[in-house]
């Protein structure tokens, strides 16, 4: 036997391997070889014969592998320490040292670019004011003083000062030049940001992390959302970076050059909001373009984002001065992944950076410290309590803004000119900033020089304005300046945090906290005010952005006041602890949501699954997804190209980018190809063999074959799927996988596939308890909301739009009934009717009437928009006094005089999809009272004058958007009728089979869920010494409900058929009644099952969390299937009166007419 080497820490962390055989035989094709060495790097092609496989260039919006890139890396260092001679020696220490020279060179280069933002910065807002005669590109200080740049400093105020020429001595005429520059300043940032807008890509190959430059022209992909690179502080969008998700071009060097000219004007509007947020977005853009430079972080995304990390302290050292509050802020809310030797570099980093601005000097002061304070006095154990004041002061104020903005973001950013509008945004933010603090002394000036005023010690030489008003008797008008300046800081930045330029929230958040501290600092007079506005800046900050030693180090760092460390201390845990009671998230992390990026936050993570006691198999795909993203490997190892090439359109249609193939030999997990890999191999190696070639997937490859085995990762990281979701949420966090494939319990036998993005979008779903936008978009996309209309489908209009048939498979000519009842149960198959009904009911709903009654007019203005999902509707029938008599309807449209609008007044409630919708096909009465009078009106919603809807909290549905609507004096043109007036309810009650049909078909869908839900557990769940399915009394409540629920679905298939069979006509009159029997008997049927599972889970079934989650969930849901559509008595006694009708209608026609013979 040979010997086995005793392993150790020299062993290598990867066995020498022997040259690649499989690489080879492709490479034998010198068209082949070149296509492979211009997309996929020498690195890689290394690891072409290891277990793990190569990789291509991460896609965009894509993650990367970080188990792949560390050996990937350790393959590079090696090949590079196998060097003989003075070569290898030179090499070795170039590799040794290329990550301090790297970090030494970010840190530079920031702190350029940081000297002339604050250059300029101060020049552009001093112009607000006037300009210095003797050198118009100079600020008011150097103007005035004998401080410059690049110099020492020298003492001289220069407080008269001649050559600084104010452009008006009247007030009003300031007040206006100021507000005007200010305006001209936010319309020239915002236009500047506006050149960054990009559009991500939802399925399409990229080329993440390479430069621009290296894209081919020819790459385009499906696009996604739209977002501006150079907005906002960037910190969120760099958190998703540094997780390991790829945002293209977001650390170009042209975002980096518009980010730093957008903050210069946005800072010299004077609005709330500060360049410190956006010097670490520029920082990072510095260490992305040295990373390029050095191929070991150029073709790695690990290394890349460790460089990354160490580039994001220089941002903070150089904005305040504090190298190391920079690198601890890196650490504490930036960085997921942070090394001790990141933790070195970051700290060269900033080192430099500081040293170099120290040097530039760019305040004039000669001083790094930006506010440097001596008061010359100390705290004692009685200042404790006013320090946990301010505390709970900037808890409060920290929690108040998140919700605010928060709020504010999703609401009034939705209106649509200011969506599509935001330079307009903008120019009201700059136009309200200016009128609210132009009056307050205070606030007129810069938000750093706030903060420098307000931490004044009036017992020093001090005599600016502040300590000329507190050594007054009469300081009630100051104390109202200080009260105003805290109030509009908070309103202002609310407003502000969000706009689309580069901003920052932490120098508003010290404006606030010092207006605050110096406030209660009047009333506390044994130690300077400027102390209370200093801790109080501190507190108010931590309530907003919660950091906590990061920041008690920059403001000891800021002020050069060791001695009030403690202070800090006690206020920040206070104001983070207050802050947390009101919103568990900071103001980043709720930026994060507002953006929807992919960012998996794992502490947060893992305390919503702590509380949900989740198994992983919650997360398995459906059965179908793992059907389309499984390839059975046949014995010889090679498919048809013809399979993958069908499994690789089905990847791009679900749309992740982040999917694969999964490789099974008799159900055992044998491999996993990416999606990039797959798509390269297939469009780009490809070309060189023909149509009809077997493609090898496994095993070692014969030379001439068509084979992407090296592609295949043979080592995928597999878990349980009876494993806790812990577990998981810990193997993404800290691992950083793209992906894990879920084995079962027992066998071995591969069930599922977890991406990162599955398990970031379930976490993101269940916080926010709504359906993102884009998930309907994408529904959109893929002609997925037409299976919603009526069967049959509107062909001509839809060929018309170009849609022709359904996903490909079925023709929109052939599509009926039964089409429609599988579409309607299937996307009620998770149990819940919420995020179904959040996409669909508006579409099922509001479009029939149009389609069938509308004008050629009417449908021609807003049918496109509307059958593309281009546009949201939703029906508004129901209201708060009517509910389900919708004869009894009380809004009313009366028409105008010169007859061109219908003027609607009324309220409409418990509207699904309200919320969202851009019109509503709208039930209204048009004259006088009872049915007659009814008629239908196709009604603008969003941002239409006199609109007004809130959303409403339901016990189920939750995601659906259920919505109240005010209506006042709504003007709506008279050519939105929807066919003629008096007609609605004959449109309505046409509208209504359809409506219930699809009702009855999900709620039996839930019902089943619900009790194989019960059965499973059953069949598990052990008491008194056997199973709960080995109870008779168990078994007979199953067998009861199960009746119930096998002959409603026979029932309601009975109906499908009858419908493919009878014209429409026919149906309504034939089915009208029976629908409404079916729906009620489906809410009693989804009744008695949920009860039955709920009581069958025993107390899991009324846990809100847990193995009985599903049960307790559908039970809450059963009120949504009996009330909506028309409530269960309702329909029960419409039932019979439609029977009524029809029977006699039918025996009538069995009457002999008179004088007629007998026979």
């Amino acid at each position: 036997m040979p010997d086995v080497e005793q392993a150790t820490e020299r062993t290598h962390l990867v066995p020498r391997l022997a040259p690649d055989k499989r690489l080879g035989a492709v490479q034998q094709d010198a068209d082949a070889g070149s296509t492979i060495s211009s997309y996929v790097t020498k690195e890689e092609q290394l690891l072409s014969a290891t277990s793990i496989g190569e990789r291509l260039p991460y896609n965009d919006y894509t993650t990367i592998d970080w188990l792949h890139d560390l050996v990937k890396d350790s393959y590079r260092a090696r090949s590079i320490h196998a060097l003989n001679g003075v070569r290898g020696v030179l090499a070795s220490a170039f590799e040794s040292g290329q990550g301090w020279i790297a970090a030494a060179l970010i840190g530079v280069l920031t702190a350029c670019v940081a000297f002339c933002v604050d250059i300029a910065e101060a020049t552009v807002s001093d112009w607000k004011l006037g300009y210095c005669r003797t050198n118009v590109f100079s600020n008011r200080d150097n103007c005035c003083t004998n401080r410059h740049p690049l110099g020492t400093a020298k003492v001289n105020l220069g407080e008269n000062c001649a050559d600084w020429h104010m452009w008006t001595n009247d007030y009003w005429k300031a007040f206006g030049i100021f507000v005007g520059f200010a305006l001209a300043f936010g319309t020239i940032s915002a236009s500047f940001t506006m050149l960054t807008k990009s559009t991500l890509p939802t399925a399409a190959p990229g080329h993440g992390d390479k430069p621009q430059s290296s894209i081919n022209a020819g790459d385009q992909g499906v696009v996604g959302k739209s977002m501006y690179l150079a907005a906002g502080s960037g910190i969120p969008e760099i958190k998703t970076i540094l997780s390991g998700f790829v945002i293209p071009h977001f650390l170009d060097l042209k975002v980096l050059v518009i980010k730093a000219i957008g903050a210069v004007f946005a800072v010299a509007t004077g609005m709330c909001l500060g360049k410190e947020g956006p010097f670490v977005h520029i920082s990072t853009c510095v260490a992305y373009l040295v990373g390029m430079l050095f191929p070991k972080y150029n073709e790695n995304g690990r290394k890349m984002r460790e460089l990354l990390s160490a580039g994001c302290s220089a941002g903070l050292s150089v904005a305040f001065g504090a190298p190391i509050g920079g690198v601890l802020f890196s650490y504490e809310e930036i960085s997921t992944y942070f090394p001790r030797k990141v933790l070195w570099r970051a700290f060269l980093c900033s080192l430099f950076a500081a040293m170099v601005l120290k040097a530039l000097n760019p305040t004039g002061t000669g001083k790094l410290v930006l506010f440097e304070t001596n008061y010359g006095v100390s705290y004692s154990p009685m200042h404790y309590l006013i320090f946990v004041l301010l505390g709970i002061a900037g808890g409060l104020f920290g929690g108040v803004f998140c919700k605010a903005n928060f709020l504010w973001s999703k609401s009034f950013r939705k209106y649509s000119i200011i969506k599509e509008h935001p330079v307009f945004e903008v120019f009201l933010v700059v136009l309200v900033t200016g009128l609210l603090q132009y009056p307050n002394p205070v606030t007129r000036e810069p938000g750093d020089t706030i903060i420098k005023n307000l931490l004044a010690d009036c017992r020093g030489t001090s005599k600016g304005w502040v300590c000329q008003q507190e050594a007054t008797d009469d300081k009630g008008k100051y104390i109202g300046w200080l009260v105003h300046g805290t109030l509009v800081k908070l309103v202002l930045t609310t407003i502000t945090f969000g706009c689309k330029v580069p901003s920052g929230i932490i120098i508003p958040a010290l404006d606030a906290g010092a207006f605050f501290g110096r406030l209660i600092g009047q009333w506390v007079t044994s130690i300077s005010p400027g102390v209370f506005a200093m801790v109080g800046a501190a507190a108010f900050l931590a309530g907003v952005s919660r950091m906590t030693i990061s920041l008690c180090v920059i403001m000891f760092e800021l002020t050069g006041e060791l001695e009030y460390i403690v202070p800090h201390m006690i206020a920040i845990l206070v104001a983070k602890w207050v802050a947390d009671a009101l919103e568990k998230e900071s103001v980043y992390d709720l930026a994060q949501t507002v953006l929807g990026h992919p960012f998996l936050d794992a502490d947060h993570a893992m305390s919503l699954v702590q509380r949900t006691q989740e198994l992983v198999e919650c997360l398995i795909p459906p059965r179908q997804t793992m059907q389309d993203i499984i390839v059975d490997v046949p014995k010889e190892n090679k498919v048809s190209r013809r399979t993958l090439v069908e499994k690789l359109d089905k990847l791009k249609q679900r749309g992740l980018m982040d999917a694969g193939l999964v490789l099974i030999q008799n159900g055992m997990l044998q491999g996993y190809l990416a999606e990039g890999e797959l798509d390269f191999g297939l469009n780009q190696l490809g070309k060189h063999w023909d149509l009809t070639s077997p493609i090898r997937l496994l095993g070692d490859g014969e030379d001439g074959e068509f084979d992407l085995s090296m592609f295949v990762d043979r080592t995928p990281l597999t878990i349980c799927a009876k494993a806790p979701m812990e577990y998981l949420v810990e193997m993404f966090g800290k691992l950083g996988l793209r992906y894990i494939c879920v084995l079962e319990e027992g066998s071995g036998k591969l069930v599922g596939v977890v991406i990162k993005k599955r398990l970031v979008h379930a976490i993101d779903w269940e916080r926010d308890g709504s359906v993102p936008e884009d998930v309907f978009c994408k529904f959109a996309a893929a002609n997925m909301l037409v299976p919603c209309l009526p069967a049959p489908l509107p062909v001509k209009w839809l060929k018309g739009l170009g849609i022709h048939d359904i996903l490909g498979v079925i023709k929109v000519d052939d599509w009926d009934y039964i089409h429609t009842a599988i579409f309607a149960d299937e996307v009620c198959r998770s149990g819940l009717q919420g995020p179904s009904a959040s996409l669909t009911t508006g579409y099922s709903f509001a479009i029939p009437p149009i389609l069938e009654f509308g004008s050629r007019q009417l449908q021609q203005r807003f049918l496109p928009d509307l059958l593309l999902g281009k546009k949201r509707i939703c029906i508004a029938i129901t209201e708060p006094e009517a509910g389900s008599d919708v004869a009894g309807i009380q809004t009313t449209a009366s028409k105008t005089a010169d007859g061109k609008h219908y003027v609607v007044n009324g309220t409409k409630k418990w509207i699904t999809n309200g919320i969202w919708s851009s019109y509503a096909t709208m039930a209204v009465r048009t004259s006088g009272p009872g049915p007659a009078g009814l008629s239908l009106l196709l009604v603008p919603l969003l941002d239409y004058p006199g609109v007004s809807m809130r959303h409403i909290k339901v016990a189920g549905h939750l995601t659906s958007g259920t919505t109240f609507i005010g209506l006042d004096e709504v003007k709506v043109p008279v050519e939105n009728l929807i066919g003629e007036e008096g007609q609605g309810m004959r449109y309505i009650m046409t509208n209504f089979n359809h409506e219930r049909l699809t009702i009855a078909i999900g709620a039996t869908r839930q019902a089943r869920v619900a009790l194989a839900a019960a059965f499973e557990y059953c069949m598990q769940r052990e008491a008194f010494g056997k199973t709960l399915m080995e109870q008779p009394v168990v078994r007979h409540r199953l067998a009861k409900a199960g009746a119930l629920l096998e002959s409603q679905w026979a029932w309601i298939e009975q109906f499908v058929y009858q419908m493919t069979k009878l014209t429409k006509a026919e149906a309504d009159v034939e089915l009208g009644g029976l629908t409404a029997l079916a729906k009620a008997q489906a809410g009693i049927v989804l009744d008695e099952c949920a009860r039955c599972a709920v009581l069958l889970f025993g107390g899991n079934g009324f846990t809100t969390t847990g193995r009985g989650e599903i049960a307790e969930r559908i039970y809450r849901e059963v009120p949504g299937a009996r009330v909506p559509g028309g409530s269960e008595d309702v329909m029960l006694d419409l039932a019979v009166r439609q029977l009524v009708k029809n029977y006699k209608s039918k025996t009538k026609l069995l009457e002999r007419p008179k004088g007629s013979s007998k026979l």
